[in-house]
């Protein structure tokens, strides 16, 4: 589930930066040059801002999904703010992450074997120790 979050965050800074480009702002009416010329600049200057808070957002959410161990190194406002401003599926699974899909894969094997009652606390305590190190 990490991975694939880590890909829709992807896909959507990816979208954030071609789509705006690809569109072609059009006015309608009479207007002056003068008017349509600050008109361009300020839907030049959002699409910027779109674009600069969409990567902003993605790349801190990567960072943060890359080093985290458990789900209190993901905030909750950050998980939120890929919602919103970066992608919608990407959002919904930081916030949908548990701890399993963020501690290595060996980890998440010893953890299954204490919850089954076949290790001690004492032997994870152990291996994550050694594991995390």
């Amino acid at each position: 589930m990490k991975t694939a979050a880590k890909i829709f965050i992807i896909l959507g800074m990816v979208s954030s930066v071609l789509s705006p480009t690809m569109r072609k702002l059009t006015i309608t009416g009479e207007i002056s040059e003068e008017a349509r010329a600050i008109v361009t600049l300020i839907w030049w200057v959002m699409v910027a801002a779109g674009i600069i808070v969409s990567l902003v957002f993605g790349i801190l959410a990567l960072v943060r999904l890359g080093k985290a161990k458990c789900k209190a190194d993901i905030p909750v406002w950050l998980g939120v703010c890929v919602l919103l401003f970066v992608n919608l599926i990407g959002g919904i699974l930081m916030l949908c992450l548990k701890d399993e899909h963020l501690m290595p894969k060996e980890l998440a094997e010893y953890k299954k074997l204490l919850d089954d009652g076949i290790i001690t606390k004492e032997e994870y305590d152990a291996k994550a120790a050694s594991i995390n190190k």
